[in-house]
């Protein structure tokens, strides 16, 4: 590990595309977290003298109030205080949210079956802490190298979701969130993403648009994605060590 890091430079944000009559996604950093609307964020230098969260949550399309359980889910991430335990209280936080999810569905028939994805990371010195439930997905640049670092939870050739937080399948009372931790070094960069940029910007296209500064890199990915349809919510975060 490199035990020079110091900060993160980050850029987020989060558009409902051109076809969505609303966005349902919503994005955490740190303290602030989006409340599923056309949001822009940009921190210049956030110390790593302590965890850090980032993520993005995408409410299932298709079904109510996605908007609600996406914001429900940063929101209580965001008010997190993360400490050197910052993995068992990541469990606890989202096996709390995953039956308060499914709790208010069962409670209010308006919000019956609603859901959202999450994934990201919590971020402490070198060591990234990456998590995902659904198909948003987290990414290490380094250089020339694209590592997906999330597990996509959908059916095989397909954009069916097979978990998310909440939802409406009754048979999902516990999560199995994809888990793992890895080093950075200085340059690196962390894209956290939903499926409404993955669907449409290729892996192998992620070198040459991330290797800007991040507000550039965010730009980028957001506009192409854009340029391509943007058929669905679109966020975007993007963080670099440095």
């Amino acid at each position: 590990m490199n035990s020079d890091l110091k900060r993160l430079n980050v850029a987020a944000s989060t558009d409902r595309g051109k076809r969505r009559s609303r966005n349902e996604d919503s994005i955490v950093v740190g303290q602030w977290y989006s409340s599923a609307t056309d949001f822009i964020f940009q921190a210049p230098t956030i110390p790593l003298n302590k965890p850090i969260i980032l993520a993005v949550a995408d409410g299932i399309g298709g079904h109510k109030a996605g908007d609600i359980a996406s914001q429900l889910v940063t929101q209580r991430l965001s008010r997190t205080t993360w400490t050197a335990s910052y993995r068992q209280e990541l469990n606890d936080a989202l096996a709390t949210l995953q039956q308060q999810l499914q709790q208010l569905g069962n409670d209010r028939p308006a919000l019956k079956g609603m859901g959202t994805t999450i994934a990201g990371g919590i971020v402490h010195g070198s060591s990234l802490y990456h998590f995902n439930v659904g198909d948003s997905r987290v990414y290490l640049i380094s250089g020339r190298e694209v590592a997906q670092l999330s597990t996509d939870d959908c059916l095989p050739n397909s954009h069916v979701i097979t978990q998310a937080l909440g939802g409406s399948n009754p048979k999902q009372k516990d999560l199995n969130l994809h888990a793992g931790e890895v080093p950075c070094r200085w340059g690196d960069t962390m894209l956290i993403c939903s499926d409404g940029l993955s669907n449409l910007v290729r892996d192998d296209e992620l070198p040459d648009l991330c290797r800007k500064s991040v507000q550039e890199a965010g730009s980028s990915l957001m506009s192409l994605a854009l340029e391509r349809g943007g058929h669905d919510n679109i966020s975007v975060v993007v963080a670099r060590f440095g």
